[in-house]
């Protein structure tokens, strides 16, 4: 196989990826401020945690991409694993300058250079992705195996693990305990995101049912949207403070909503957005959701600075999406323009 057909869906899919990432860290970005038990926490509860599914989702639209393209190792690394660190130091050295330009150590500013913003994590990762492709595609190649490493990725990565944080709420003498019997296992070729990866291959190329769909959307409404924000509440005002065992990425609750979203996508995304598929270029809009993911962040940052407004600054229930959009649109614009010149559309997008 060499290069795919495109497919509508996953530009979508991207697209709408890209703007719920800039509204999980619009709604977070004062989340452990309010008390856990008010109208304004809770309104940055529902938001975050109606769009925890973002971030996994690109993770698997990459998988459904990469894992049809038979590329050399040397392509692999040569061009996709260099260009996503040089993306990363690339802003992570702008994040610096603007760090030592708000008052932090020279030090401290290196230190943030290196391991790179909060958000930034996603891209060494996707690099670990991409050096791991080679062989994950070998294992695509039979159909038993994929079924056995999402089996095992999905018991010693997803549910273990959650059950096991679950317990810590309660009990953290014996969460302690089962979680060094988890680790002494030591498994780790099948675990945490190369499952979600190889998952967006499995849900792309194998057909769905209608039964089965209509569980995935029962288990994505009830134990994904709805149990991720009704759980992280009843959890946070049991602790008293801040509870964020069902925002991780691995958290059931996040994969029944990522497996929801990406089904939904693929089987309705290209039929019910078609007339407005004629109005915005959404497969370039789709091209800009690495530029959108690294870039929101600054816009976010920079806007709340010199426009002194936050989510705190209305009621959150306007302000939240009232300021995704605004920093949505923005950095939409910047990852435009940025696009548009030569050397930075090849190395810092």
């Amino acid at each position: 196989m060499g290069k795919t057909q495109r497919k509508e869906y996953l530009d979508w899919l991207r697209v709408f990826a890209a703007f719920f990432v800039v509204l999980i860290h619009v709604a977070g970005q004062f989340f452990t401020t309010p008390p856990v038990t008010t109208f304004g926490w809770n309104t940055m509860n529902l938001f975050a945690g109606i769009s925890r599914w973002a971030v996994n989702c690109f993770i698997m639209a990459s998988g459904a991409i990469f894992l049809q393209r038979d590329l050399s190792i040397k392509t692999i690394l040569k061009k996709y694993v260099v260009h996503i660190l040089v993306v990363f130091y690339a802003w992570s050295f702008l994040f610096a300058c603007l760090d030592v330009a708000d008052g932090f150590t020279p030090i401290e500013a290196i230190k943030r250079f290196i391991l790179g913003h909060y958000h930034m994590w996603f891209l060494p990762m996707m690099a670990g992705m991409y050096i791991v492709t080679p062989f994950l595609r070998k294992i695509r190649e039979n159909e038993t195996l994929v079924n056995y490493y999402l089996v095992v990725c999905f018991v010693t990565s997803f549910l273990l693990p959650h059950i096991i944080d679950v317990v810590g709420i309660f009990r953290p003498g014996i969460q302690a305990v089962i979680r060094s019997l988890l680790q002494s296992f030591d498994i780790h070729l099948a675990a945490g995101y190369s499952g979600l990866f190889l998952l967006g291959y499995v849900l792309d190329t194998r057909e769905i049912s209608v039964k089965q769909e209509k569980m995935i959307y029962t288990l994505g409404i009830f134990g994904g949207f709805i149990g991720t924000v009704v759980l992280t509440s009843l959890t946070s005002i049991y602790q008293g403070s801040v509870s964020w065992i069902f925002y991780q990425n691995y958290a059931l609750c996040v994969v029944m909503q990522t497996t929801a979203v990406f089904v939904w996508m693929k089987k309705h995304a290209t039929t019910t957005f078609a007339q407005l598929g004629k109005k915005i270029p959404v497969t370039t809009i789709s091209k800009y959701g690495l530029t959108i993911y690294v870039g929101h962040c600054f816009i976010l940052e920079r806007f709340q600075m010199w426009a002194n407004f936050t989510v705190l600054s209305l009621p959150s229930i306007l302000s939240i999406p009232l300021l995704t959009i605004v920093v949505y649109l923005l950095t939409l614009g910047l990852a435009h323009i940025l696009h548009k010149i030569p050397i930075v559309k090849d190395w810092m997008v």
